[in-house]
């Protein structure tokens, strides 16, 4: 069904659709017009009649390249559905308090999924946050068209690369950036290819990381849900396959760092860090009326949205004991979280023989990231050094579990283990999603986390596609459960 796709698109027997005509979307139609059939759609019909009438009000095509152009300007959107391929370009806005505006994509995403059609392929153009191609996009297109993502049609992300006004990086020089399932797989495979970095976010990691295990690269792990979810197939396939594991997580790249040269027998507990995030010291009540722009204050690191706010939750550091547990074959109850409101010590090992081992430096994800791109062999890095007089003093702390529910249901979640891990995950995922575009409040997060872990069907040794259907459950369970919220 998709396999000759591209062959008749050229050929002229099936079309391309472009959602969203804006100074993006105008320069990518009229280009890709100048060799196969192109529709060009957008809701804005006095836009649509000055296309027709070759005027371009965006200026970065001018009017003779309008007016030359072959597109089939149109504002009906049920002209969409006699194109198999669609690029959703339209604008990203970010609201007052720096979060992305996904009110355009959303909608482009409902018109786009009543006129979507068996065997197309979806491209999303727009410049979002790491998860919302497959965490807001992909059920939007599924709800209103009644296909299912990957069975019925591909999806696929491009972010944009135009500077609007730019006479020189225009689309014709600069270069482009396609994802997709089948395109990441070619990637991870590719012969020349040693090291492979998994650094996509949500558990779309797992299948470009077991290819490129197959293929016998290393792989250098900065996604999290990879382990959390398909730790038991992971790290037996490692070591099947001969591929080492290396952590790019700050934490976990201490952990490893501190354990070279020692047994793992030796181990007594891992003492795993934890900044606290921008809440710490906080209570319940103070809790009841965070926004979002309060928890993306991260008073250490920089990161992107949705890390941030798992952060502020403490999931992320859920996560990190889940994945720590799989990395270095320790039990749980080895693994202890510290609040280390100074992110310097990025975590330790204690031995046996009382002994502990740590890593320090300064917060600067640049380091981990080197130490596994070259691991073993240590390379200069720029950029401040740590100084133990400056700083003065280290500070440690308890989690405060039941503020922070998300950390104690993380332990619960692996104690249980089998596929409750992947509904914490997937279950957490979603919740992020809805707190990020302002449908749920903040302490609704682990609320929905539980919810999910109490409603899966438990399986004791899941397959990847049984992890991929409990991922789908927990979606269904919240949208079932709490749709009325978000709906």
């Amino acid at each position: 069904m998709f396999n000759d796709l591209y062959e008749k698109v050229v050929a002229g027997e099936e079309k391309l659709s472009l959602v969203g005509l804006g100074y993006v979307g105008m320069p990518i139609a009229i280009a890709f017009a100048k060799k196969i059939k192109v529709v060009g759609y957008d809701l804005n019909s006095h836009k649509i009649e000055l296309y027709k009438a070759g005027v371009d009000p965006t200026r970065e095509v001018g009017n003779e390249g309008v007016k030359a152009s072959t597109v089939e300007f149109t504002s009906d959107e049920t002209k969409l559905r006699e194109a198999k391929f669609h690029i959703v370009a339209v604008p990203t806005p970010v609201n007052d308090d720096h979060t992305p505006d996904l009110t355009p994509v959303k909608g482009a995403s409902e018109i786009l999924g009543r006129n979507l059609t068996k065997g197309s392929v979806v491209v999303f153009e727009s410049t979002v946050y790491p998860g919302v191609t497959e965490d807001v996009c992909v059920p939007i297109l599924e709800r209103e068209s009644g296909l299912k993502c990957g069975v019925d049609f591909k999806i696929g992300y491009s972010p944009e690369r135009i500077n609007p006004g730019d006479k020189v990086h225009r689309l014709e020089t600069i270069k482009k950036i396609v994802s997709g399932m089948e395109g990441m797989i070619e990637v991870v495979t590719l012969p020349e290819a040693d090291i492979v970095v998994t650094a996509v976010v949500g558990m779309i990691g797992i299948r470009p990381t077991m290819e490129a295990i197959k293929a016998g690269k290393d792989i250098a792990l900065a996604n999290k849900e990879t382990l959390v979810t398909a730790g038991h197939l992971i790290m037996q396939m490692a070591k099947d396959y001969h591929v080492q594991i290396l952590p790019v997580d700050s934490e976990h790249s201490a952990i490893f760092q501190s354990l070279k040269g020692e047994h793992a027998s030796g181990i007594r507990r891992i003492l795993l860090t934890a900044s606290g995030g921008p809440f710490r010291g906080k209570t319940l009540d103070e809790l009841a009326d965070v926004q979002v722009e309060d928890a993306l204050k991260h008073p250490n690191w920089s990161m992107g949205h949705k890390i941030t706010i798992d952060s502020a939750t403490m999931v992320n550091k859920g996560l990190e004991v889940i994945e720590a547990k799989w990395l270095f074959g320790v039990d749980l109850d080895q693994i202890q979280v510290v609040v280390h409101p100074q992110s310097v010590i990025h975590s330790a090992v204690e031995f046996q023989d009382h002994a502990v081992i740590a890593q320090l430096g300064t917060p600067d994800m640049r380091l981990p990231i080197q130490y596994a791109l070259y691991y073993p062999k240590r390379r200069p890095l720029s950029g401040d050094r740590l100084d133990l007089f400056a700083l003065g003093q280290l500070t440690f702390e308890r989690p405060d579990t039941e503020t922070f529910r998300g950390l104690a249901l993380a332990y619960q979640a692996m104690r249980r283990g089998g596929n409750i891990p992947t509904a914490f995950n997937a279950a957490n995922e979603k919740a992020v999603a809805l707190f990020l575009d302002r449908n749920i409040a903040y302490q609704q997060i682990p609320e929905m986390i539980e919810s999910c872990m109490e409603a899966a069907d438990f399986i004791a040794n899941p397959t990847v596609d049984e992890i991929l259907e409990t991922e789908a459950a927990a979606y269904e369970h919240i949208a079932g459960k709490w749709g009325k919220v978000f709906a």
